[in-house]
């Protein structure tokens, strides 16, 4: 017989990730004292934290106020500043692109 554990975040309703900073890609832009609510496995909502707030009901709360979040960069790396290859080929990025911009990759 196999068990499986499942995390208690797993099993929470209503997670809130409290983020100390957090990169936006769409903005370009990083964000300082972020909350991400979390309903049901799915981000349902970013605002600007509070705390006396009297509202934050959570089932899960996770401070990553010395943390830099970085949403939706699940690979083991990415390079930050290189643009999409459907905007500019590999090979034009390559030639063009600063050293800084193909060589700064993010560590997971």
């Amino acid at each position: 017989m196999h068990v499986r554990a499942v995390p208690l975040i797993s099993r929470a309703k209503v997670v809130g990730v409290l983020c100390g900073s957090l990169f936006d890609p769409r903005a370009g832009a990083v964000l300082t004292n972020l909350l991400i609510e979390i309903r049901d496995g799915v981000v349902r909502n970013v605002t600007t934290f509070q705390p006396n707030h009297p509202t934050y009901d959570f089932d899960w709360f996770v401070n990553l106020t010395d943390k830099f979040v970085l949403p939706g960069l699940i690979d083991a790396h990415t390079h930050l500043f290189l643009r999409p290859y459907n905007v500019v080929a590999w090979e034009d990025q390559a030639r063009s692109s600063p050293t800084f911009a193909r060589q700064t990759t993010l560590m997971a």
